[in-house]
């Protein structure tokens, strides 16, 4: 799963997590302070993920590399 991926890739404890149709609710736990880029990761793979399984297409393009 996508969360698994990511608390183990930035050090982050996922304690509950809730998929809504239009958002997400996250409870975590950061062993490093800053959380920013995997939160970065976390909103920009989950919306990839989400227009290929549903065919969408997204409304801003995103780089594949994950930068700005």
């Amino acid at each position: 799963m996508l969360y698994v991926f990511q608390s183990k890739r930035f050090e982050i404890e996922v304690y509950a997590y809730v998929l809504m149709n239009n958002h997400y609710y996250l409870l975590l736990k950061a062993k490093k302070s800053d959380i920013s880029q995997g939160m970065q990761w976390f909103g920009t793979t989950y919306t990839r993920r989400h227009n290929i399984k549903h065919s969408e297409k997204p409304d801003v393009e995103i780089p594949q590399n994950g930068t700005y």
